[in-house]
């Protein structure tokens, strides 16, 4: 019975264990489309839309839907830790840790960088917020998949997303 004791026993301790980077991004798939959301970046659910509610551990897996959403959790997490000198670093975790190439990372962040800035939440509020047709005169980006989905939707969540704090998902929970 004793030699069944220690075949049994872990050979690393819990505290000598490398712990899981935990991720955090907002959900895949859900859009402003109903009719009562209004273009104000107080309004629920375009607070609800941006708040980081999916979690991941394992970025390289994330190969299909969501990369825009692997891209920003990934990146707020690297921003967050503080050990990255310029968005050139962290853009290189990025794509040793998620398998993107270097040309998407990069159009990634820029479309980040521009939701931040000059981002027009009007263009992804009612049916619009589906994909639908553009008007004459939109200025909204029709780059990606639909209009109204795709990369361009860090136009709607990047300010947003700057209100909640990722620096509790990653290396905090294992304190």
């Amino acid at each position: 019975m004793a030699f069944l004791k220690s075949t049994l026993r872990p050979k690393l301790s819990v505290k000598q264990a490398i712990k899981p980077i935990i991720y955090r991004s907002s959900r895949i798939g859900l859009d402003l489309s109903n009719p009562a959301t209004t273009a104000s970046f107080a309004d629920p659910r375009v607070v609800y839309i941006s708040k980081p509610y999916r979690y991941f551990i394992h970025p390289q897996l994330l190969t299909s839907n969501g990369r825009g959403h692997t891209f920003l959790g990934i990146y707020r997490t690297c921003l967050d830790s503080g050990r990255f000198d310029s968005d050139k670093d962290i853009l290189n975790e990025i794509i040793r840790l998620s398998g993107l190439k270097e040309s998407t990372a990069m159009k990634y962040l820029a479309e980040y960088n521009a939701g931040l800035s000059k981002g027009a939440l009007h263009f992804y509020i009612g049916s619009v917020g589906k994909g639908g047709r553009r008007r004459a005169g939109d200025a909204r980006p029709t780059r990606g998949r639909c209009a109204g989905r795709g990369r361009s939707w860090f136009t709607v969540i990047a300010r947003p997303v700057c209100r909640h704090s990722y620096s509790a998902s990653a290396h905090a929970l294992h304190d």
